[in-house]
């Protein structure tokens, strides 16, 4: 007897459909470093970049904050991520 093929995960669908409920709100490029809420901030839904739709699709498909998780990281493993921006610490903002 075959085995009972494995289900897929279904958290790649998710994620992909809570990027796409953004197609038609997140419409401005804007790439200006603004000051935001942490945790749990945000630029206008309408604009920002790359990261903030990615960002955005993981906060409403799984309520997981990446500013906070990635910060907190940062805070924990400093020395480990890339010096290229210059950053003596973390920013939240980031």
């Amino acid at each position: 007897m075959a085995a009972k093929p494995r289900a897929l995960p279904d958290w790649p669908g998710r994620l992909v459909d809570a990027a796409r409920e953004q197609i038609g709100v997140t419409t401005l490029y804007d790439p200006t470093y603004t000051r935001i809420p942490y945790p749990g901030g945000d630029v206008a839904k309408d604009r920002g970049v790359c990261t903030d739709v990615v960002i955005r699709a993981y906060r409403h498909a799984f309520k997981l904050d990446l500013q906070r998780l990635v910060h907190e990281d940062m805070a924990a493993n400093f020395a480990a991520y890339p010096k290229a921006w210059g950053m003596k610490s973390t920013d939240t903002n980031i």
